[in-house]
Order: structure tokens, then C-alpha cells, then sequence
């Protein structure tokens, strides 16, 4: 009889936590450069700071 291995599926899991701060420095950095300068367009880069921010508090 052939062994059955049931595979563990948060073993191949990747924490991204560092990479996610990182994308979310980024993102808050091109939002208060729009807010400095284009401040009609700050809007186009919040839905980004926030995704990242609440994937680096690993919320998402």
C-alpha cells in the first residue's frame, strides 16, 4: 500500500510583511507629494496606501 500524505497548506505560506511596509512607505510618500503639488489628484493614491497599510498590520 502506497502512503497518503496530506499536504499542510500554510506550508508553503510566505510572510510579506516586510514588503508590504515597504509598498505602503512608498505609496504614503506619492500621496503627500500629490497632496504638496496636485492636490486634486491626492485621491488616485489613497486607496493604495491604505491596501498596504492594512496588509502590513497583516488585517487583510
Amino acid at each position: 500500500m502506497e502512503e497518503q500524505r496530506v499536504r499542510d497548506p500554510g506550508a508553503g505560506e510566505v510572510n510579506y510583511s516586510k514588503l508590504d511596509w515597504l509598498w505602503f512607505l512608498i505609496s504614503a510618500i506619492i500621496l503627500v507629494l500629490l497632496l504638496k503639488y496636485i492636490d486634486s489628484f491626492f485621491w488616485v493614491a489613497l486607496p493604495f496606501t491604505l491596501t498596504f497599510f492594512v496588509k502590513a498590520l497583516k488585517m487583510m
